[in-house]
Formats: C-alpha cells, sequence, structure tokens
C-alpha cells in the first residue's frame, strides 16, 4: 500500500469515527431533549455530594487552565517549525468549528436541571468549549511536537474531566449534557482533521 492510499485510509477512518461520533451526540440531543435519561433522574434524585461551590468553581477554573496551558504549549512548539507554522490557520479552524458544537443549543433548547442558572443546557458550552481547546491542542501537538503528544493527550483528559465534571456536581447540567458536548465536540474534531489534512508536514510525499 502506497503513501497515499495509507493517508487516504488514514481520512476515511476519520470521517467514519467522527459522524458517528457527531451522530451519537444528535441522536442523544433528540432523545432528552424532553426527558430525563435514566442517569440523569439517578443523578437528580439520588445522587448527594457535600460540596462547597466555590471550592469547586476553583477547581473547574484550573481545569480550563489546565487545558488552554496544553494549547499553548503545542503553539509553542509549532511556532519553532517553520511548515507547521505556516498551517496554523488549520488548526485554528479545528479550534473554532470544534467550540461552535456549543451553539447547538439552540437546536435542542432542552430545559436544565432544578435550578440550574441557564434555560438551555444539551450541550454543555463550558464541556464543549473546554473539549474543543483539548482536541485543539492534542492534534497540533501530535504535529509540532509528537514526543510531548501523550503527556498533553494526558493533561487534556484530566483538564477536560475536571471541567466537565465540575458542571454536573453544581447542579449546572444533566451528565448527558456534558457527554452529548464531549461526543459532539470530539466528532466534529476527527472531521475537521480529516479534510484540513491528517499528516505532519514533514510526512507529505
Amino acid at each position: 500500500m502506497t503513501s497515499h492510499d495509507l493517508a487516504s485510509d488514514h481520512r476515511a477512518r476519520l470521517l467514519v469515527g467522527g459522524a458517528t461520533a457527531i451522530g451519537t451526540a444528535a441522536v442523544l440531543g433528540a432523545v432528552v431533549r424532553d426527558r430525563w435519561s435514566p442517569l440523569d433522574t439517578w443523578f437528580v434524585r439520588e445522587f448527594r455530594l457535600p460540596v462547597d461551590p466555590p471550592v469547586v468553581e476553583a477547581v473547574a477554573g484550573a481545569g480550563v487552565l489546565l487545558a488552554v496551558a496544553g494549547l499553548v504549549l503545542a503553539v509553542a512548539a509549532a511556532l519553532r517549525l517553520p511548515a507547521v507554522r505556516a498551517q496554523l490557520w488549520r488548526h485554528a479552524v479545528l479550534l473554532a468549528a470544534c467550540a461552535a458544537v456549543a451553539g447547538t443549543q439552540v437546536l435542542f433548547q432542552r430545559p436544565g436541571p432544578p435550578g440550574a442558572g441557564q434555560d438551555w443546557t444539551y450541550p454543555s458550552g463550558h464541556a464543549a468549549v473546554v473539549t474543543a481547546v483539548a482536541v485543539t491542542a492534542v492534534v497540533l501537538c501530535r504535529r509540532s511536537a509528537p514526543s510531548l503528544a501523550r503527556a498533553v493527550l494526558a493533561v487534556e483528559v484530566l483538564a477536560v474531566t475536571v471541567t466537565t465534571a465540575s458542571r454536573v456536581v453544581l447542579g449546572e447540567h444533566f451528565p448527558t449534557d456534558v457527554v452529548g458536548a464531549m461526543a459532539g465536540v470530539l466528532g466534529v474534531g476527527l472531521v475537521v482533521t480529516a479534510l484540513t489534512g491528517t499528516k505532519r508536514p514533514a510526512d507529505r510525499t
């Protein structure tokens, strides 16, 4: 199999995986827009965890900063490589497209949990934005600093976990709100990555 065939196969797998994730988020949103899932029902009625809201908000803020730090690291590495630096627009497009998933709340218009501070909560805006930063950081790092990719992935997973969990613990979102956001962003990230290029410039032939 030629390098072109390998690239085409990789792109196809990204597109299929992305479409599957986007479809999952869309179906989940359609199902829960006017009802509670069993997981949501359990959480609202049974889940009890003594929390200090300011502390949880502080932890969530730390998660966001951690996600941004990973992206800054990836950008700094990219700026040192002319070939990758010239393609930073691809990653700007990726970040914008992934973050735009938050705007699909207007399509689902799902009422939030009792006492939530917003009208529409699916998909979670917080979860969508922090996951968008994480996806962009990992994709860019794989191209600009492959040796750091696993470390950045671990950091971004932690950042997304902390930030999204905080929204559920604080009662701002149902569990399915953050799950849908992460699935939607991941799906968009895979599709955009496939469409804007999947290989490091140095790998191209």
